[in-house]
């Protein structure tokens, strides 16, 4: 039994290791303690089935250490819902506890999953914590064998196998090989058993979940980072790397924005520019045509005050040829026609100037050009035959006042 290994003072593995106490003699009488309650009557958490992996049975195991791995003496009279209910319930606790239970697969390895879910943070890698912890076993054979109680090498080489239950001694060595505190959930809110390494440590403890008497999970704290605490990597920080990719992520992130920031504010200031010399040649455009609108305008006016003024001047030249000589009245009357003609022909000097004086080059406006050109032209023309016929008129009065006057 193993507490007769209690009363050994001496031996082989009498060191500093002998003086520690045995992993599974806690565990042990804790599980033996609910084995008791399920056997009175009385509900436990921690009663279930045994594994479902096959097994030697009850006669074939005689000197197996790990027959609690297949001692099917503490059934459950539970249901499969039941079962389901209760780890519906255990879950919630863990995480009122700020801890989410992960399912890891159920193929004799749970043990070994769960531990690598949280050392390497993938399950699958099981079988190289599997190896780790049967070499660690092997090579400190002086301290583990003493808790064995069939052959030691046979125990080592069987639990090697992939499909082999895990048992508190494997638990204790990946504790000692990882150097991290080891806590045994069963359905309740604190551990049930716990298992500590050679040397103290801040290191975050490898939570499991004993579920169904038969299964372990991962407990895993999903606002702490836990993988790689362990492996005795240098300088290693948990969660470093996260926050190095966050940091990388921000700023990549922030890069690109600014990037399609720039690339909006030009893209916003090509077409500012654009629409503004779509604006600046509308209006003058507009200030052309309206320039020549204002030009049409101001000839016909001066063609109006050309006419009237004519008559005006006729009139009144008329009234001073009655009152004044003839000789003196005729020059000034003259003179007074070609003063009064200046201005139309001072508004027809507009019809030769150049088109490029006005920008019509750069909207290439021809026929606008040629159609106010021939208008210009041809009122010039008109002018310039109601100006001759005026001064022929004036010619002729003269003419014929001169002999009145010489009388």
């Amino acid at each position: 039994s193993f507490e007769e290994f209690d009363s050994i003072e001496s031996g082989p593995s009498h060191s500093k290791r002998r003086h520690k106490a045995s992993p599974l003699r806690t565990s042990r009488g804790k599980l033996q303690h609910h084995r008791e309650r399920v056997n009175s009557g009385s509900p436990s958490h921690c009663a279930g089935t045994s594994s479902p992996i096959a097994g030697p049975s009850s006669s074939d195991h005689v000197g197996y250490n790990s027959g609690d791995e297949y001692d099917n003496s503490y059934k459950s009279k539970r249901t499969e819902a039941q079962w389901i209910e209760e780890d519906k319930l255990f879950e919630k606790k863990m995480r009122k506890r700020g801890f989410l239970v992960k399912k890891m697969g159920e193929d004799g390895a749970c043990l070994f999953r769960a531990v690598a879910d949280q050392v390497y943070g993938d399950q699958e890698m099981h079988g190289v914590v599997r190896k780790h912890c049967m070499d660690y076993i092997a090579l400190n054979s002086d301290y583990f064998k003493q808790y064995v109680t069939e052959d030691f090498n046979t125990y080592v080489n069987r639990k090697r196998l992939d499909c082999t239950h895990g048992n508190h001694i494997e638990m204790q060595a990946i504790s000692e090989l990882y150097n991290r505190t080891i806590e045994v959930f069963c359905y309740g809110k604190d551990p049930i058993n716990i298992f500590h390494g050679v040397h103290k440590s801040d290191n975050e403890p490898i939570r499991l979940s004993y579920q169904r008497n038969s299964h372990y999970n991962s407990i895993v704290d999903p606002h702490k980072a836990t993988i790689g605490v362990g492996l005795g990597l240098p300088s290693f920080s948990p969660g470093a790397a996260d926050k190095s990719l966050m940091n990388d992520a921000i700023r990549q992130s922030e890069e690109l924005h600014l990037e399609q920031a720039m690339l909006e504010d030009k893209l916003r200031a090509t077409d500012w520019e654009a629409t503004n010399e779509a604006i600046e040649e509308q209006v003058a455009r507009d200030s052309y045509l309206q320039f020549l609108r204002d030009n049409e305008k101001r000839e016909k006016a001066m063609k109006e005050e050309t006419g009237t003024s004519s008559t005006h001047h006729q009139d009144h030249n008329i009234e001073k040829v009655n009152s004044i000589p003839t000789n003196t009245s005729t020059p000034k009357s003259c003179e007074e026609n070609k003063n009064t003609s200046r201005p139309i022909e001072s508004g027809g000097i507009f019809s030769f100037l150049p088109p490029q004086m006005f920008g019509l080059s750069e909207w290439e406006d021809a026929g606008i050009l040629a159609q106010v050109l021939a208008e210009s032209q041809q009122e010039y023309l008109d002018n310039l035959k109601k100006m001759n016929k005026s001064r022929s008129n004036c010619g002729t009065d003269d003419d014929h006042e001169q002999p009145s006057t010489s009388r």
